[in-house]
């Protein structure tokens, strides 16, 4: 239900809301355990969002693939999101996140 309101919102041209319907498709598909699917839409919302400069959002989905890749036991792309979305809270300046995130 969710997923079709937003994508009646982007279909009326609300295109600031693109990054959230991949990252919104990225999670659903990973509870779903459809991999490839979950795979493809956390690259979307991070090139939408880096795109269109949404940095937080940018840092956010970088932190969901980090927990994604640690959930199916892949330390390297765990850690490569990790390190970007500490990197984007970071430039956003987010300090309280980033200490949160490392400890």
């Amino acid at each position: 239900m969710e997923l079709k309101i937003l994508r009646g919102w982007i279909k009326k041209g609300d295109v600031n809301l693109v990054h959230y319907l991949h990252l919104v498709e990225a999670e659903y598909a990973a509870l779903q355990g459809k991999s490839e699917q979950a795979e493809s839409n956390y690259k979307a919302v991070i090139a939408v969002a880096s795109r269109n400069g949404f940095v937080q959002d940018r840092a956010l989905a970088h932190e969901l693939a980090s927990a994604y890749f640690e959930s199916k036991g892949d330390t390297y792309w765990k850690d490569h999101h990790m390190e970007r979305c500490k990197e984007y809270y970071l430039e956003w300046g987010a300090t309280a996140k980033l200490r949160q995130l490392n400890r």
